[in-house]
């Protein structure tokens, strides 16, 4: 009988999460075991088998849906990896890529992402910080994969990253249709994925000096208790 461990790859949205989620994609494929991949729990999207007696199956969803198994019942299998980013780049992120930057509601898309931060909090086995990745990438990949108790090397985790950070570069040499959504599949990346090359403290550049203010006033303590404002 197979034995299956479930993977959320969870929080805040343009913090990251798609990185966390294809870096632990490929500790999985590494490590050698079979994955799938599941769309917000409800359908099998990307499937990679191996002759395991374990499969890891990925999630990757940034609310909480009180029907949600895991919400109420968090089995010793299952794994949340909570995702966090400085709330000004994480909204600075999402107007980036808002069609209509008239009708993008900052205060709205921060309090949000706040909101999903918040509620995996409680279940996260571990929380992927994604300043703290910038800067360390391998102690923070490290790290991750002790909470599978996976034990690959250091040119291993290498491989990872790089194979990773690379995936942005793929969105642009599909040669049909069809070849793309298996790639958006597998990855759940598509070439609007990334906004800015992910630069730290970028909301500089494309909110306006009264729209960080905006932020900085309604969600400073959550800055500061994160240790993003002082």
């Amino acid at each position: 009988m197979i034995e299956t461990h479930d993977i959320y790859i969870t929080g805040m949205s343009q913090a990251g999460s798609t990185l966390c989620y294809n870096m632990v994609r490929l500790l999985v494929e590494c490590a050698g075991y079979p994955v799938k991949a599941w769309h917000q729990e409800r359908r099998c999207i990307y499937r990679k088998d191996r002759a395991k007696q374990r499969e890891y199956v990925l999630i990757k969803q940034h609310d909480l849906s009180p029907a949600s198994p895991i919400s109420y019942d968090k089995r010793p299998e299952a794994h949340v990896i909570n995702v966090k980013r400085d709330l000004r780049d994480a909204t600075a992120s999402a107007y980036r890529k808002f069609p209509d930057k008239d009708k993008f509601d900052i205060l709205k898309a921060a309090a949000r992402n706040i909101e999903w931060y918040n509620c995996w909090t409680h279940l996260a086995d571990y929380e992927w910080v994604y300043e703290d990745y910038k800067k360390k990438p391998q102690t923070i990949l490290s790290a991750i994969q002790r909470v599978f108790g996976f034990e690959l090397g250091l040119c291993e985790l290498n491989e990872i990253i790089k194979e990773a950070e690379g995936l942005q570069h793929e969105t642009l040499k599909f040669k049909s249709i069809a070849e793309r959504l298996d790639f958006e599949d597998m990855t759940r990346m598509d070439k609007t994925q990334i906004t800015n090359k992910g630069i730290i403290g970028g909301y500089k550049d494309t909110l306006s000096t009264e729209e960080i203010e905006l932020i900085e006033d309604a969600h400073g303590p959550w800055l500061r208790q994160h240790g993003y404002m002082k």
